[in-house]
Formats: C-alpha cells, sequence, structure tokens
C-alpha cells in the first residue's frame, strides 16, 4: 500500500511527532505505541481530578491577569463548564429528534444482487427476517441439538451442567472431540466457592421487592 510523503509529514505535525520517527524500526515505533496507550489510560481513568487541577491552575493564571480572585475565577469557569456539557446535551438530543423513521433498506436476492426496500411492508418484512436469522444463527450449534440440548436445556441449568463444573460429566452419547474439549475446560477451578443454584424464573414478588 503506498501512503504519501506529504500526509506522513502532516500527521506527524499534528501529533507532535519528531520526523526522525518516520525511519525508526517498526518494533520501537510499536513498543513507544503501546507505552503512549498506557499512558492515555492512566490519564483517561482520573480524568475528572487532572480537570478540576487544569481548572484551578487556568483560574489561578486568569486571577493575577485580571486581578481578581482566584475563587471567582474558578466559579466563573465551572459555570462555563458547565454551560457547554449542557449545550453538548442538547446538541446530541437535537440530533436524535431529528432522525426519522427508517425509508429505506437494502437486500440482497438470493443471486446476490442488491435491492432497494422502500414501501413499509416490504422493509417490515426484511427486518424481521434479518432479526430471525440473528437470533436463529447458533440454532446449528451442538448445544442446541439433540442430545447435548436435552442434556444441557436452554437455560444451562441441569444436573449435567453441575457434573460438567464438577469435572465428572460422562456423555452418553458420541460426541465430537471439539465439544468434549470445552467441557472439560468448562470444569470449575478448585478453590471457587459453589454458590445456591441460581434460576431463571421471575416472580412479581421478587421483581417489586428488589425496586423497593
Amino acid at each position: 500500500m503506498k501512503i504519501s510523503s506529504r500526509l506522513i509529514k502532516r500527521c506527524l505535525k499534528k501529533a507532535g511527532l519528531d520526523p526522525s520517527v518516520h525511519h525508526k524500526p517498526l518494533v520501537q515505533l510499536t513498543e513507544s505505541l503501546k507505552a503512549a496507550y498506557q499512558r492515555y489510560y492512566q490519564l483517561k481513568a482520573n480524568h475528572v481530578q487532572l480537570r478540576k487541577t487544569a481548572l484551578e491552575n487556568l483560574a489561578e493564571a486568569c486571577a493575577i491577569q485580571g486581578n481578581t480572585s482566584k475563587k471567582k475565577m474558578i466559579k466563573q469557569l465551572q459555570l462555563r463548564e458547565k454551560q457547554r456539557s449542557m449545550a453538548r446535551k442538547i446538541r446530541f438530543l437535537q440530533g436524535k429528534l431529528r432522525v426519522g423513521s427508517t425509508t429505506l433498506v437494502t437486500v440482497q436476492d438470493a443471486e446476490g444482487n442488491t435491492i432497494e426496500l422502500t414501501t413499509k411492508q416490504d422493509i417490515e418484512k426484511a427486518i424481521v427476517k434479518n432479526n430471525k436469522d440473528k437470533f436463529e444463527q447458533s440454532f446449528h450449534t451442538p448445544f442446541l441439538q439433540p442430545p447435548l440440548s436435552h442434556l444441557f436445556g436452554f437455560k444451562g441449568l441441569t444436573s449435567a451442567t453441575q457434573s460438567v463444573f464438577a469435572g465428572v460429566f460422562e456423555p452418553s452419547h458420541e460426541i465430537s472431540h471439539h465439544v468434549r474439549d470445552l467441557l472439560e475446560e468448562l470444569q470449575r477451578p478448585p478453590g471457587i466457592k459453589v454458590s445456591q443454584r441460581n434460576s431463571m424464573a421471575l416472580t412479581i414478588d421478587s421483581v417489586f421487592l428488589e425496586k423497593g
């Protein structure tokens, strides 16, 4: 792949990097990039405190130049930050409100030809079919086919599942070595506390008690 040297120079200038990095080994550049990402994530984790410190330093400098108190300047800067945050939220909501309903859907027929659907009925059928295909894309996998589907069920809350966790599961039917390897890896490591058996069933009382 060819890249313009002017584009590289512009990118280096925009990133504040010395042009000599263009001639450094790829291994060294990879390590530098990794270190930069680590530093970025460290700063991102403390962005609230760093922003507060930056505002205090800015307020102190502005107070000296404007012949006012640091406390008053910090209050002004915090108000400006609040206004900017509110403006961003308003722009986001305005953008969401401007988005209308779906008016065009593009699909492919059996021959691979692209077809544009514009009528309400055709669009609904295409969307429903797409959602159905996504939902059923794992239906052909071993755990959703007999006999494993009967042993583990849809929720996985069966005695066979507990046997897998305990490392004592012995299949009564022929299964592939891929499935066997997976079941062996699912054995619960020693020292892990066994919790009470979970249930995926919800009752009205449990829902209202959790909300209360």
